[in-house]
């Protein structure tokens, strides 16, 4: 009986999200295939790619698309968007197609979800994919597996000459590089590296962000809450949870921009 009780919550929940027909269809693709790579939703441009045999990118799909986690309300139609985590895209994707007129830059440093990524984006041009990492200055780091799935990986620092290095970029740089002279809405979620972003070469990218949502990691790298806690401190924020999330909104205009 829970079990069935457990099934029909879930079939309300497909519905309710997105309609009878596309919730319909996608809740037998996601619970009877193994991999799929044409779900098509309601008010989604384009169909999504998903793996669904070992992958995390159901539970990504349940966050976005049916808890809508990242379903914000924003004080002005924002231009501005950085999805710093991005995973196979599906945030960037969600992003694209609730605020059209945003240019949206997506940064994901693991190869096999990155090639996902571009499958899911290439019906937007509005969004940028950048197969890079995010640190708190330009360096070089690595990826390291966790072994909690496709949504697990963690970068660390290398020397350039690692066989598997990849090249990694601040925030500032990210925004000066692409014109970027403030962020509307900055999503991080990028496994504990928030650590090393919010511990150094912040104050640019942080006066010049109106919305944060990020997601703490202290699970893979103690400490995360803690610099999180203290640099925030430094800035006007609000804060509010929503999901595994954390939602901080600027109470005050952001600086003076002209001179980036």
């Amino acid at each position: 009986m829970k079990r069935l009780i457990e099934q029909i919550y879930t079939v309300i929940r497909y519905i309710r999200a997105l309609g009878v027909k596309s919730g319909m269809v996608a809740l037998i693709k996601i619970t009877r295939t193994k991999k799929t790579n044409r779900i098509r939703l309601k008010n989604i441009k384009a169909p999504l790619k998903l793996r669904l045999n070992g992958s995390s990118d159901k539970t990504v799909f349940y966050q976005i698309f049916l808890n809508h986690e990242y379903d914000i309300q924003l004080p002005d139609n924002p231009r501005y968007i950085i999805d710093a985590g991005a995973n196979i895209g599906l945030a960037s994707v969600y992003f694209a197609n609730k605020y059209p007129d945003a240019t949206i830059i997506s940064i994901e440093p693991d190869r096999e979800n990155f090639e996902i990524l571009l499958a899911n984006v290439k019906a937007y041009p509005q969004i940028i994919a950048l197969h890079t990492a995010l640190w708190s200055n330009s360096c070089h780091v690595k990826i390291k597996d966790t072994g909690t799935g496709t949504t697990g990986f963690i970068v660390e620092p290398c020397s350039p000459e690692e066989p598997t290095a990849l090249r990694a970029m601040s925030l500032e740089e990210v925004m000066k590089q692409y014109h970027f002279p403030k962020v509307d809405l900055l999503k991080i979620d990028i496994e504990g590296s928030e650590k090393y972003l919010l511990a150094e070469n912040y104050e640019y990218w942080l006066s010049r962000t109106e919305t944060l949502v990020i997601e703490l990691h202290d699970r893979f790298r103690q400490g995360c809450s803690s610099v999180f806690l203290k640099t925030l401190s430094q800035f006007n924020f609000t804060i509010e949870p929503k999901g595994d999330n954390l939602i901080l909104r600027k109470t005050e205009p952001c600086c003076n921009t002209s001179n980036h």
